[in-house]
């Protein structure tokens, strides 16, 4: 028997884990697999006659996770600088720059009057290249919680990832662009704001782990 580390790109969630459990269940036991939130590692205690890594891996996949086997070494390996990560802050940072440069663009086209910025939030005014940048500005703010929601949609769960985007998509089909880039703007900065807290937890953790002597005395 050995173990078998999995990362899974944005585990850090009860409601992950209960995905990724039921994915395995027909591969492995119940008891053959924990939970590292912390690294977003799945480990798993592989038996000799059991599936093979590629099976766990591709089961998971299947769930509308996106998981790999881990090449690090021990548990400190994260997906942190992972193309999707990187990925994941270019779509964060084009979403935030093209609401800017609407609310920019209304006030440039308002002349820069008194209400202008009353008429932006309101979007009766907006032109339509100002209309244009706030809805792929909420397209790609919302891409950001896609991989969840439909992971959550092909499990037949309603978490906030699906309400969020039936809350844009709908908020997009009445034409108001305004608040569908700020809600997916704003569900953006929360989900930065949440792999950061995790990212913050996991340094503590590891500092924490590196104060403990790699011996000790017991009298």
């Amino acid at each position: 028997m050995h173990s078998l580390t999995i990362d899974v790109h944005g585990l850090d969630c009860p409601s992950e884990v209960k995905i990724i459990r039921a994915a395995l269940r027909p591969h492995v036991a119940d008891e053959q697999v924990r939970f590292d939130l912390i690294n977003a590692h799945v480990l798993i205690e592989m038996r000799t006659s059991g599936p093979s890594a590629e099976t766990l891996v591709n089961a998971i996949n299947r769930a509308g996770l996106r998981a790999q086997v881990c090449t690090g070494h021990g548990a400190e390996k994260t997906n942190t600088d992972s193309p999707g990560s990187r990925l994941e802050a270019v779509l964060f940072a084009s979403s935030g720059l093209l609401l800017v440069a609407a609310f920019v663009a209304q006030l440039v086209q308002e002349q820069f009057a008194l209400l202008a910025p009353l008429h932006f939030f309101s979007g009766t005014n907006s032109s339509l290249a100002v209309k244009a940048m706030l809805s792929i500005a909420a397209l790609l703010g919302a891409s950001l919680a896609l991989p969840k929601a439909w992971a959550a949609v092909k499990n037949l769960r309603a978490d906030m990832h699906v309400l969020m985007g039936i809350a844009v998509a709908g908020a997009l089909l009445l034409g108001e662009s305004v608040e569908a880039a700020m809600v997916a703007f704003l569900f953006a900065v929360s989900l930065r704001l949440e792999q950061w807290s995790v990212a913050r937890a996991r340094d503590s953790v590891t500092a924490l782990l590196q104060l403990s002597p790699p011996e000790a005395l017991v009298v």
